[in-house]
């Protein structure tokens, strides 16, 4: 029920947006059509849409010459969509749901058929896209996007991802905190499902755990100037920073004002955060830092990411290119304008990272045009099939064209720039299974990104680091591991079977002091213990029954914190009131001695026992 209410909502709310963007022809922002369309022809010219995000809490435009780089390959490889060539239309959804929405509409109200799409630049983009654009049969593949709401195959038909879901940082998280037996953390949150899905994921980890955590959320548009009660708390020393970038450099600012930072603290953030993420503007006014104090307060801090980075610069993938020819190429892409909108090298030095996702979607890019390869392929082979209208049509009327595609889509399998196969599972997501962690280092000048381990996420989440790192290593932790926070208990045992020697022998001589009472006790009377002192005796009988409880007391096992607590308070009570009667009343007994066959001139002193006693 609550699934066909969000639908409807959706649906409506991207009717107004196609009789806006209808309404509003003048105001679209199409950028140029890349590569240029043909003069011949020869070929037939074909489409797909292409979004990213130019601003907003993320930046990906950076990722837009992994698209040409494969375009280029896909239009001069004749076994590759022969007679079409391949074009995209790009339009920029700033990383926002209603500006993704207002773009997916105006790309599909253009003059030009969208046979896919490619996007939309962030998670938070892509969700609304990816459950708008099956209704128009646009099948979707993002190469930017990992939020773990996205992996709902119910909900997302026609949806394909490039990345791993998020979910698995959660995995990263939780092998970090348990692995540094952390049990006291507090997650910071941006309420956006990229983050609270997986911190959904962390939270219910912690809690088998039993790891404590509180959690503090904030809305986008409020900022962490949106949490009340403050940020830090006074018990807690580790922190899980979930947010975009640009509100995790605001939470460096207030961390660096309140003295968050490595000793003391630890910061725990997302490992796919741009290269030099920290440099960039902050969200908000209110927070005024440099770098430089942003890095204090970073130094040391720990990052996983999903292990999606080159792991081999001279394995070629399916195009023939090397990992090492497609840096090449991106560089030289970069310092080609575009068209006269775009100029990439204002985005890419500070605001994106120039590789990590690029890869991603030229891998997107070769998914879509594969499929599309073999949709028309298959229809070429079918006499019913007219290819030439099929694929000119309105998808939204073709859905034999779609269903071919996403059956291929599905089916997905080559060797990727990344060094791993891409293909899709069930819910057309792309799966990975290892983690990469890194740690910001301090080197007295600058901050930097070093890989210090990796996380295999499975039953076991091995981690294994790197040489020279290893789990408490100075290179890693030069003032040693952060504490959570929590007082440190020490647990001191003792075996069982000198626990059981200990209270065989305290019992023995607790019951030898027991014994001797009453001995004292019935033969009172007798001159013999009459002479010496049975007051006196009672009293160091019972001293050293004290004494010998304490023994007993001191090997007691037990896991309860608070009759250990109890424990430990009464047994220097015990060994004090024991010694005193037992000890005390002896040299009382040696006194009354000496002063009997001594006899000073202090008669009073001698005929009392109490008094010698007290005067003790």
């Amino acid at each position: 029920m609550v699934e066909k209410q969000t639908l409807t909502y959706s649906l409506f709310l991207s009717l107004l947006l196609v009789l806006r963007t209808w309404a509003n022809t003048e105001d679209q922002v199409y950028l140029q059509v890349y590569p240029p369309v043909n003069d011949t022809d020869d070929l037939t010219d074909i489409y797909f849409a292409l979004m990213l995000s130019f601003g907003g809490d993320y930046v990906s435009i950076g990722a837009l010459p992994g698209v040409q780089i494969a375009l280029d390959y896909i239009n001069s490889e004749p076994s590759i969509l022969p007679g079409y060539s391949l074009h995209y239309t790009l339009t920029d959804s700033q990383c926002n749901r209603s500006m993704a929405l207002e773009s997916l509409f105006k790309q599909l109200s253009s003059e030009h058929v969208k046979l896919g799409l490619v996007g939309s630049g962030c998670s938070v983009a892509t969700e609304p896209t990816a459950e708008i654009s099956q209704f128009f049969n646009i099948p979707q593949v993002s190469c930017v996007s990992s939020s773990s709401e996205l992996k709902n195959r119910n909900r997302f038909r026609y949806y394909f991802q490039l990345l791993a879901a998020e979910s698995q940082i959660a995995q990263g998280f939780f092998k970090i905190i348990t692995h540094y037996g952390w049990k006291r953390i507090s997650l910071i949150i941006q309420n956006e499902n990229l983050f609270t899905v997986t911190m959904d994921v962390l939270k219910e980890q912690l809690a088998e755990s039993g790891v404590d955590f509180t959690e503090k959320l904030f809305n986008t548009e409020d900022g962490i100037d949106g949490l009340s009660g403050g940020i830090f708390e006074p018990d807690t020393r580790i922190y899980v920073v979930a947010m975009y970038a640009s509100h995790a450099r605001d939470f460096l600012c207030k961390a660096y004002y309140e003295g968050i930072g490595y000793p003391k603290y630890l910061l725990i953030t997302y490992g796919w955060y741009g290269s030099e993420w920290w440099t960039g503007k902050a969200s908000s006014k209110n927070f005024n830092c440099t770098p430089e104090q942003r890095s204090q307060a970073l130094a040391y801090s720990l990052a996983p990411r999903v292990q999606e980075a080159f792991t081999n610069l001279t394995a070629p993938d399916v195009s023939g290119t090397t990992a090492a020819m497609y840096i090449e190429h991106y560089r030289e892409a970069v310092l080609m304008e575009v068209n006269e909108e775009i100029n990439l090298r204002s985005y890419i030095p500070d605001r994106s990272d120039p590789f990590y996702y690029a890869q991603h979607c030229h891998e997107a890019t070769l998914t879509l045009a594969f499929a599309l390869n073999k949709t028309i392929n298959d229809l070429k082979n079918n006499e019913e099939q007219n290819t030439t209208v099929v694929v000119s049509k309105n998808l939204v009327e073709n859905t034999v064209f779609v269903e071919k595609m996403v059956k291929y889509l599905q089916n997905t399998s080559f060797d990727g720039l990344s060094g791993k196969t891409v293909r899709f599972d069930e819910d057309g997501i792309r799966q990975i299974n290892v983690l990469d962690v890194y740690q910001y280092q301090w080197n007295n000048t600058k901050i930097f990104r070093a890989n210090v381990a990796v996380v295999h996420v499975d039953e076991s989440l091995v981690i294994h680091y790197h040489q020279p790192f290893s789990r408490d290593s100075p290179g890693m932790w030069p003032d040693g591991v952060p504490n959570d926070g929590v007082p440190i208990e020490d647990v001191v045992t003792v075996s069982v079977g000198l626990t059981v020697v200990y209270v065989v022998f305290a019992a023995a001589g607790l019951a030898f002091a027991v014994v001797c009472i009453f001995f004292t006790l019935i033969f009172r009377n007798r001159k013999l213990i009459r002479l010496s002192s049975p007051n006196l005796n009672y009293l160091i009988g019972l001293g050293a029954i004290v004494l010998y409880l304490n023994i007993i007391t001191l090997v007691i096992p037990t896991t309860n914190t608070h009759f250990a607590a109890v424990l430990c308070n009464i047994n220097p009570w015990l060994t004090s009131l024991g010694y005193s009667l037992c000890y005390g009343t002896i040299l009382a007994k040696t006194i009354r001695i000496w002063f009997i066959f001594n006899k000073p001139p202090v008669p009073s002193v001698t005929k009392s026992v109490c008094c010698l006693f007290g005067t003790f």
